[in-house]
């Protein structure tokens, strides 16, 4: 296949589920065919979530710091461990509201596209995406590619 231009820093949005899995895939072969171009892992720790181990297990600081060891073994474990070498892929943590979070690093690292899985939960008549797509979908400034599970 021919490689193309098209993206240069592709964002690929996880929470660790098998919908994530499947969007990897697509940011691998995007990046090989589109002359290697740069994959970010991104995953947001929700503030919520942050905000009660913050105040039932550990301190704030001890907090961020083990958080952000067992998301970067995740990391390690389900995606950094299949790429190829020679690919050009970083990890980002934030902390945070998810659609927020996603929509200021894509403006703030320049994404020229952003990917994500798309979950299978059951939704009222007439809805098709979860929150957090269809806020991407409405604001991000980039290209967007949802990903089924299947």
């Amino acid at each position: 296949m021919e490689s193309l231009s098209l993206f240069n820093r592709i964002m690929f949005c996880t929470d660790f589920s098998s919908e994530s899995a499947a969007a990897f895939n697509y940011a691998l072969e995007l990046s090989r065919v589109c002359k290697n171009a740069e994959i970010i892992i991104f995953h947001v720790i929700a503030e919520p979530d942050a905000h009660f181990w913050k105040t039932y297990i550990y301190e704030k600081d001890q907090l961020d710091d083990k958080a952000r060891k067992d998301i970067e073994l995740q990391f390690e474990q389900r995606y950094l461990s299949l790429v190829p070498d020679g690919t050009n892929v970083t990890t980002r943590i934030e902390i945070g509201n998810a659609g927020q979070q996603i929509l200021r690093v894509v403006e703030e690292e320049k994404i020229d596209l952003l990917i994500m899985g798309r979950k299978r939960k059951k939704k009222k008549p007439g809805m098709f995406f979860g929150d957090n797509a269809k806020a991407m979908l409405q604001k991000a400034q980039c290209p967007i590619l949802i990903i089924p599970e299947n």
